[in-house]
């Protein structure tokens, strides 16, 4: 063998190694689908909180050289949109984005001509409103028609059904539909809904038009190509049906979170509704709904149906501006005179008052005091650096995590940090959908009825933990940290479970360690403590306990303790163990006929209920 041809086999070695220790395809040697990669950068940079990375910055330097060295048709289509739409940290430039898409175009590739549609029809933000091109948007969708590009021509249906840059044609429009829904596209579903609903092609018929947006929502994956604005339009639709009660059982608050979801994901139709409903003159009847709408969150309850409820713990406080929808508003938190130290230390004494729990206590006084300085800053002028105060509480049930997501959420609201501070708390059943689609659209939905305050989610572990062979409990965490990125100012999140299950939870997503900054562990209770928890319980209730039944109360406790037994190393073990308790004293009252007022409430040895064998001095007490 020649050196020259040992010299070769020995870079193609390397070249072989090399690419093998890379996680990222290498483009010139594997045929990738480019829109799977895409989505693969999109992922990692909302995972790195909207910053590249150095995976995220390979993936975009070979797109980059694939379409403007190598000119592959579909690497220009993508490099292309990243130009024209300035993500992915890459400088905004529309001309030169467009003219790749449009050389895309020009080499066949159907998506290029439905983009450019988009691009010049105003349904992506990429050109000024002034540069909209209705009849080139027309053209460029025909092109991509042509080839059979099922987006494309329910465009070219959906602007003969508006008339918008072509003339206003029901007949084409249904055409489309009699042709494309047998195959059940999304897009034929979604307008054969419309039609149904107006009543233009088709009989007007509302139930058949809500049955066909629920299928088009169903059918129709947000992750895909061009689906997602045609996704929040049918969800707007869906609204609006439940909402006025076309073709559905009325359901005015469960139509007005899809139509209000829809609007904060850029739906200008729902954008627009809501508009129009607020500055409506004199509808008493839709502003006294939506103030209803305001305190109705705390009929919503964990578990009473498959669809997966929420809870919201405390009332909602929302500004009195006189319009009932400035809850659901963006606006920033209204600033306030920022408390005194003894104000703040008032504000903290409901948590000091909590038996044990002193690293809680110490962790919760730190997230204060910092979102306290916030506070302060911003009410003087200061630059108020991002900070995080998501959390993960972790520790067995009945430790005090949700008493404390409470009062924390009721601190902040006095600091002036949260604007209402209420509670909403959730599971996996009411962030994960049964179906594609769902999953995104129950989490927006729960986000927003916790913004402005606390969005508490128990067993969150569980979000990745599934036997179902089709989950949607990443698409619900994929979901979760962009909308917390989004609502940082008006948003904490605590994460709550088990201990190692969570440190497993938050392994799943590289975001979520960035996110969720704060660890705070609930510990267990120790004996001496839970003595302390039943005595309060005794207190709340008008017993009183013997000295003797105090002792072998603590004896017995320990003894499980020591045991192991988790089940009474909290809050819940102990008010199990207290109803256990008085139903014995009850017993021995009325056995023994003691009425008055002290016998009645007086909890001696022979009422602590016990567990196993419990000893006070030369006395053993069997268990019940």
């Amino acid at each position: 063998m020649t050196d020259d041809k040992k010299t070769d086999k020995e870079d193609d070695q390397k070249t072989k190694e090399n690419t093998a220790q890379s996680n990222v395809p290498n483009f010139s040697q594997i045929k990738v689908s480019l829109f799977d990669l895409r989505q693969k950068m999109t992922n990692l940079w909302e995972e790195a909180g909207n910053k590249p990375s150095p995976e995220h910055a390979e993936i975009l330097k070979q797109i980059e050289t694939m379409a403007l060295e190598k000119h592959d048709t579909e690497a220009m289509h993508h490099y292309g949109w990243i130009l024209a739409s300035g993500e992915h940290g890459v400088a905004k430039d529309a001309d030169e984005g467009v003219a790749l898409i449009q050389k895309a175009a020009e080499n066949g590739y159907a998506p290029s001509y439905a983009y450019l549609g988009d691009i010049y029809a105003g349904h992506v933000d990429i050109l000024d409103k002034k540069d909209y091109r209705f009849g080139r948007a027309y053209q460029m969708y025909r092109k991509a028609a042509a080839q059979n590009h099922d987006y494309a021509s329910f465009r070219l249906a959906l602007m003969s059904y508006e008339g918008t840059g072509a003339q206003k044609d029901t007949a084409v429009a249904k055409d489309y539909v009699d042709a494309a829904l047998p195959s059940g596209s999304a897009y034929a579903q979604y307008l054969a809904g419309m039609m149904h609903y107006d009543g233009r092609g088709y009989p007007e018929n509302p139930q058949e038009a809500f049955n066909l947006f629920t299928k088009a929502s169903q059918n129709m994956s947000i992750e895909a190509p061009f689906d997602e604005k045609i996704y929040y339009q049918i969800m707007y639709w869906r609204g609006r049906c439940l909402f006025e009660g076309a073709g559905i059982k009325q359901d005015r608050i469960e139509g007005y979170n899809l139509i209000k979801s829809a609007a904060d994901s850029d739906c200008r139709k729902a954008q627009d509704w809501i508009d129009i409903e607020n500055t409506k003159s004199g509808n008493e009847e839709m502003h006294a709904f939506l103030e209803k709408t305001l305190s109705s969150f705390v009929e919503f309850n964990p578990g009473q149906s498959g669809s997966g409820e929420i809870r919201v713990i405390g009332n909602p406080r929302h500004p009195d501006d006189g319009s009932p929808l400035a809850s659901f508003s963006k606006a920033k938190n209204q600033s306030k005179e920022p408390l005194s130290k003894e104000e703040v230390e008032k504000l903290l004494q409901p948590l000091d008052n909590l038996i044990g729990l002193k690293n809680v206590k110490n962790e919760i006084r730190n997230l204060v005091y910092l979102a306290h300085m916030q506070c302060v800053r911003q009410a003087r002028g200061l630059p108020v650096a991002p900070v995080s105060l998501h959390a993960v509480f972790m520790g067995p049930p009945g430790t005090g995590k949700t008493t404390v997501a409470k009062m924390l959420g009721e601190i902040l609201h006095g600091l002036g940090y949260l604007q209402s501070g209420h509670v909403v708390e959730t599971d996996r059943s009411g962030l994960v959908g049964e179906y594609i689609g769902e999953t995104a659209q129950k989490t927006r939905r729960t986000v927003d009825a916790a913004r402005d305050g606390v969005l508490f989610i128990d067993e969150a572990y569980a979000l990745t933990q599934s036997g179902s062979g089709m989950d949607f409990g990443t698409e619900a965490i994929s979901t979760l940290v962009k909308l917390m990125e989004d609502n940082r100012e008006r948003l904490v999140v605590i994460a709550a479970g088990y201990s190692q299950e969570m440190s497993e939870f938050l392994a799943s997503n590289t975001g979520f360690r960035s996110r969720f900054s704060n660890m705070i562990e609930f510990d267990p209770f120790k004996a001496d403590e839970l003595v302390l928890v039943f005595e309060k319980l005794c207190k709340e209730n008008a017993y009183e306990m013997t000295d003797n039944a105090k002792d072998l109360l603590k004896s017995s406790l320990k003894k499980q303790l020591s045991g192991g037994q988790l089940s009474i190393s909290n809050a819940r073990g102990v008010r199990d163990l207290f109803e256990k308790t008085i139903r014995k004293q009850a017993k021995r009252i009325i056995t023994e006929n003691l009425m008055d007022d002290k016998d009645i409430t007086l909890i001696r040895s022979e009422d602590i209920f016990v567990s196993g064998k419990a000893s006070q001095g030369n006395v053993t007490f069997l268990g019940d």
